[in-house]
Formats: structure tokens, C-alpha cells, sequence
């Protein structure tokens, strides 16, 4: 009761506008909902389209006038769109859904537009009888009472031991300037003359003064503050983003992130975490990796192949976890059993996966302190000249199946030791 908040049940927006008007403006202004709302301006009924849109104008109006943060609550479809007309989306600075189920205490806060952040964040939060409370370890919470397997109800997660994310270039798929006409006018031209072209100022500037229109595609490629330089630890720390690194030169962030795709001839190669990567660190991924009940996984090792090449996760799981990180590293022998024993296991492939007699033994000597990533490069052998990332390794000695050397320092040795699984 002592909160400084205040209530009024009034449906007409110049009732409520001239009502906030009175004194200091507030702080927040929350509208529930904006479906109810009517103004005299049109003549339509309570959350037709015309009144839903008039009604929104004016409150976002005197938000902006006023400086008030301004929360429009809104009716959402049977399938979880939001009722009404969609210009209101785009008219506002961020939407967000709230979602939950009444069968679970646990609601989870997520943003499907947000025009000054990612909208690959999301809040949990739990219901309790003093209301809602912030749930501040989430992956603790989804992975604890695993009781269930021992019920007999197998319930395993899938971990990549490096953030689920894209690569930008120039080369690549993906980048922050895919989608802008000025961009799209040379894309079709072989790489030299592509990036002979970028590099012209004129059109340079046409391509940084474009935006890029579509909401979630801006969100994807244009979150200056989750872009870095690609590096073979897959860890960047948040001032190596474009963001951070632009604040500290005093540019403009797409005119930096222009410049270092420009890198290496054109070819450089950026890095852009999309998941397991809000707290620009590998330790909550760490704690996935290390839990009875889950499993290593490579990510998109062979799809979206023009801007995604995790078929190297295995590697940087020995490289990474197991040798060159600062802190936190893990057990070589836990590592080699996680990506190769207990996935083995897991799917029933009881012949390999150990060295043991009788076994299989696919095996694959390394030279550890060898072991390196190279940087991906893009080759163009796919069928009508389609492009895929190759990220090759040194330090791979020898891979051996059922006793013959089918690679000897990444070269393929010609033995073909397999069988056909079906025709």
C-alpha cells in the first residue's frame, strides 16, 4: 500500500492522457490492455483495428513527449500472436510474450523485438505467494530433478562444448549487410570484384546509411555487442565485440564491423554467439557439459554450411577444455570419454567407443600439443559451384578402423575398412 503506485479503471485514451497529465509525469505508464482502449479520434468500436491502431499512437505519443516508459498490454491469438493489427508492433521500441502453463509455477519472459538489444535472452521467473521472483540460475533449475531416469524415464540433453552461433563475412552467407540493396547490387560478383566494389567509398557509405528492415534479421545481424573476431577458442570476452571495441575507438559500430570484414582480402571471418552466450563466458555451458545427463553434440556440423562449421567442436573440445583454457579446464580422459565412449553408449553402438579386445577400435592417435583449428576457409565443390566452410586440424596422426590407417596426418590413406549398412 505504501508503493507509489497508482490506479485508474478508464478505457478512453484523452480521459487517461489528460489524467497523466496532471503533475510530474509518471516514471511507467502501464496500459492493460490496449485491445479495451477507444479514442473520440476514431469512429470504430473497442479493439477493432482502426481503434487498436489510433488508441496506440496516441499513448506512444505522450510517452515520447513525456519521457514516461510506456507498457502496452495486449491480447494475444490461440496461437500466440498478438491480437490486433501488427503496425503496432512497429510502432513500439521492444515486444515481449510472458508465457507459461497453468500446470508449472515457472513463467519465462522473452523478447520478440527489441530495438537497443538481443532478443536471444530470456527471464524465468517463478510464481509465489508474494508474487513473481526472479529465477537467477535457470539452467540449474531445468536440469535439476533428473529422478526421473532412475524411474526408468531416460531424459538426456544434447551440449555443444562452444555457444550455438553463425559466422559473418563477406564470403559467408550471413552478415550484418546481407540484406541491403546497395550490398545486394555486387553480391553476385566474384570475390576479388565484390570486394574491389566494397571497398569504393561511394558505395560504402549507400550500404552503412541503409537499415536493415526486418525486425528479427536486425536482432540476427546487427547486435553490434554479441559480434567479434573469430577466434579458435570460441571464447571472446565482451570488449573484444564490435561494440565495445567501436566505443573505445569513437566509430560507429557497423562502420567498424564494414572494416574488419574487409580484413584478410575480404575473407575475414567474424564470430556471432547466438545461444549459450549471455554472460560472454563458456562456464554455464561448462557446468551442461559436466552433468550425468547430457551429451555431447556437434551442433549444425553439416547443415547451413555457408555460415556454420561446427563439425570442428570436437576438436575444440581437446584444444579448448582440455589444454589452452585459462580456468576451468577439464580432464583430458574426461573430454576424449565424453565425445567418444559415452555418445558410443548412448546410442547403442556397443562395438566401439572404448579399447578393449574384440572392440571395433576406431581410434584416432593425436599429438596434443600439436593439436590445432585451422581458420575456416570456403571451398566451392558443392554441386552448380555451392560453397561450404572446411575447417581443418593439425596434430590428427593417424585414424585407425579395425586395424587399418584410413588417415595419416589428415590425408586420406585410400582404405576403406567399412561395410555398406543398406543399399
Amino acid at each position: 500500500s505504501s508503493a507509489p503506485v497508482e490506479l485508474a479503471a478508464e478505457t478512453q485514451v484523452e480521459d487517461i492522457l489528460a489524467t497523466l497529465s496532471q503533475g510530474a509525469p509518471p516514471r511507467l505508464v502501464v496500459i492493460d490492455s490496449i485491445q479495451t482502449m477507444w479514442t473520440q479520434e476514431v469512429e470504430a468500436a473497442p479493439g477493432t483495428v482502426t481503434q487498436v491502431r489510433g488508441s496506440a499512437q496516441a499513448l506512444i505519443r505522450y510517452a515520447k513527449t513525456s519521457g514516461a516508459c510506456l507498457i502496452l498490454v495486449g491480447h494475444v491469438t490461440k496461437d500466440g500472436q498478438i491480437a490486433g493489427p501488427r503496425v503496432v508492433e512497429h510502432m513500439v521500441d521492444a515486444v515481449a510474450s510472458f508465457e507459461g502453463d497453468g500446470a508449472r509455477h515457472f513463467r519465462v519472459l522473452r523478447a520478440v523485438k527489441n530495438r537497443f538489444g538481443p532478443t536471444d535472452e530470456i527471464g524465468v521467473f517463478e510464481m509465489t505467494g508474494r508474487g513473481l521472483a526472479e529465477v537467477a540460475n535457470p539452467s540449474a533449475l531445468f536440469l535439476a530433478g533428473r529422478d526421473a531416469n532412475a524411474a526408468g524415464t531416460r531424459i538426456t540433453a544434447q551440449v555443444m562444448g562452444r555457444p550455438v552461433g553463425l559466422m559473418f563475412g563477406w564470403e559467408l552467407s550471413q552478415h550484418p549487410f546481407l540484406t541491403r540493396e546497395a550490398f545486394r547490387e555486387v553480391a553476385h560478383l566474384p570475390l576479388p570484384e565484390r570486394i574491389a566494389a566494397l571497398r569504393d567509398p561511394a558505395r560504402r557509405a549507400r550500404i552503412l546509411a541503409e537499415p536493415t528492415h526486418d525486425a528479427g534479421l536486425r536482432a540476427r545481424l546487427n547486435n553490434y555487442a554479441r559480434i567479434y573476431r573469430l577466434t579458435m577458442d570460441y571464447e571472446p570476452p565482451p570488449e573484444a565485440s564490435v561494440a565495445a571495441t567501436a566505443a573505445r575507438e569513437g566509430r560507429a559500430p557497423e562502420d567498424l564491423c564494414y572494416d574488419w570484414m574487409l580484413e584478410h582480402d575480404g575473407q575475414a571471418i567474424l564470430n556471432r554467439p547466438l545461444l549459450n552466450y549471455a554472460d560472454g563466458h563458456l562456464d554455464t555451458i561448462r557446468e551442461m557439459m559436466t552433468h550425468p545427463h547430457t551429451l555431447m553434440g556437434l551442433g549444425d556440423g553439416g547443415a547451413h554450411v555457408g555460415y556454420i562449421c561446427d563439425a570442428s567442436a570436437p576438436t575444440h573440445m581437446l584444444t579448448h577444455w582440455s589444454r589452452d583454457r585459462a580456468h576451468g579446464r577439464l580432464p583430458l580422459e574426461f573430454a576424449v570419454k565424453r565425445i567418444s565412449g559415452d555418445n558410443a553408449a548412448a546410442l547403442g553402438l556397443h562395438d566401439r567407443g572404448v579399447l578393449a579386445a574384440g572392440r571395433r577400435a576406431d581410434i584416432n592417435i593425436i599429438d596434443i600439443d600439436r593439436l590445432a583449428l585451422h581458420r575456416p576457409s570456403m571451398r566451392y565443390d558443392l554441386p552448380a559451384g555451392g560453397k561450404r566452410l572446411v575447417q581443418g586440424a593439425d596434430g590428427y596422426v593417424a585414424t585407425i578402423v579395425a586395424g587399418e590407417v584410413v588417415r595419416r596426418e589428415g590425408v586420406a590413406t585410400g582404405a576403406r575398412p567399412g561395410r555398406l549398412v543398406k543399399a
